[in-house]
């Protein structure tokens, strides 16, 4: 039987546990379900099993004759019997302490869920274990972002507003168009388009608030109004892109200025689209007393109301994440290229009078290239080095002739016999790697000794 973790203890299973839970409560499935009697139901559940098989997730929807309306369930594993049966082993959510075993017949004709009280038989289903045809974000990575939406395939254009699932907020637009939203419910003038509901999953697997999403009509400027000073909205358009968790009571995101966050000794948490040669997105979190603003300046932002410890993080497509902290009593910084003309590498500095000049240099960031210091090395036998690369993640390395020259997990590396290996070093989250040569030679005193030695023994 595949090994599953309980529930809990999964996050890809709690995750896919979220998104099915959702999936309950609206419309995802457009394909049309499959008879199970039927060639085409067969040959689902032909693909279901190999996948099960291959420790794949799988969103299973199906009809019964004992159930009113269609359930979902998430298959986990997988086991076989003796007979030609298979077994699968999979998560309903009526049964949340436990998983269930679902029984499909060797000639794949007949499907039973053993429930811990009853029996359902499955009289038609759609299987799903690409999950990429409702997600679209990325539901393999560590913090899975599902999307469940009211359109399969959402191409109409327009604005993508997104705001907390719990809560009330009052979105408006640069025409005075007004968008309530609480508890589930809609309100207001505000054309929506389409609609949707992105569940989140932490990296240990827990979850996160819902969020929600309404495409409307293009706006060059909305305003989020909340109740309960925990504003969580984000703003997506051609032309922007604006994140924004803050405490504050109001917060303005423009096409043309930026963030405005109003309020009084505020959290506040905002990411904001550039695109352009320097980075494509800056985040800025920290404290201030009051307002924070996040405006355009040439290549960067400028940060006014802010001051204290805080930090800046930089998304480029050469860079994957560089994160600066800083501390000052400055409520006025920019962060910006550092003029050397390469992506992703920022300057932080402040303006000591609050007067548009930033004189004070805060931090820099460079771009983190993830290579080793040398390409070709050459050692002695028995000799021992090190090929480490310096990163803040993990990094996981390998030797292709590992009886020629070792490695171990910090990058050190040992000569243990003449010849040459390659030496691949790779960062576990970001994936980036990189390889050197390692060539083992004799020294000319361990030559003059095998010789000797040789010479020795041959005599």
């Amino acid at each position: 039987m595949s090994a599953v973790a309980a529930p809990n203890k999964s996050a890809a299973v709690r995750s896919a546990i979220n998104y099915y839970q959702l999936s309950q409560h609206i419309l995802v499935f457009n394909n049309q379900t499959s008879d199970i009697c039927d060639h085409g139901g067969r040959a689902q559940m032909r693909s279901l099993i190999d996948d099960a098989k291959n420790n794949k997730l799988i969103l299973f929807s199906y009809k019964s004759p004992q159930l009113s309306n269609g359930h979902a369930i998430v298959i986990v594993g997988y086991s076989a019997a003796a007979d030609g049966s298979h077994t699968l082993i999979a998560y309903d959510n009526r049964y949340p302490g436990q998983y269930i075993n679902i029984n499909v017949s060797s000639d794949l004709k007949k499907c039973t869920l053993i429930l811990p009280d009853k029996k359902e038989d499955v009289s038609s289903l759609v299987c799903c274990s690409d999950f990429s045809d409702f997600d679209m974000i990325d539901i393999d990575g560590p913090n899975n972002d599902m999307r469940l939406s009211d359109e399969k395939y959402n191409r109409s254009s327009g604005t993508l507003v997104s705001i907390n699932s719990s809560g009330a907020v009052t979105v408006k637009n640069s025409k005075g168009q007004t968008l309530t939203y609480k508890d589930g419910e809609f309100g207001g003038d505000m054309e929506i388009l389409s609609k949707s509901m992105i569940v989140r999953s932490t990296a240990d697997g827990s979850p996160a608030p819902e969020i929600i999403t309404v495409n409307v009509k293009e706006s060059d400027t909305f305003t989020f109004e909340g109740t309960d000073k925990n504003l969580n909205v984000s703003l997506t358009s051609k032309n922007i892109f604006a994140n924004v968790e803050t405490t504050a009571d109001k917060v303005v995101i423009s096409e043309n200025d930026g963030i405005h966050a109003s309020g009084n000794d505020i959290s506040f948490n905002g990411s904001l689209s550039l695109n352009n040669s320097v980075c494509d997105m800056l985040e800025f979190d920290g404290q201030a007393s009051g307002d924070v603003k996040m405006t355009y300046s040439g290549d960067g932002i400028i940060v006014d109301g802010a001051s204290g410890n805080g930090s800046v993080t930089v998304y480029s497509n050469v860079v994957d994440t560089n994160t600066a902290k800083f501390n000052t009593d400055c409520s006025s910084i920019k962060i910006s290229g550092d003029g050397s003309g390469v992506a992703g590498n920022v300057e932080i500095t402040a303006s000591s009078k609050n007067d548009g000049v930033y004189d004070i240099k805060l931090a820099e960031m460079q771009n983190r290239k993830f290579a080793f210091g040398e390409k070709n090395i050459t050692m002695y036998y028995k000799a021992t080095g090190s090929v480490a690369i310096a990163s803040n993640e993990e990094v996981v390395y390998t030797s292709s002739n590992p009886d020629i020259v070792s490695v171990d997990a910090s990058g050190n590396i040992t000569a243990l016999k003449t010849g040459s290996a390659t030496i691949t070093a790779i960062e576990a989250d970001s994936g980036k790697s990189d390889t050197c040569t390692v060539t083992v030679k004799y020294a000319w005193w361990q030559i003059l000794i095998r010789i000797l030695l040789l010479g020795f023994l041959w005599y």
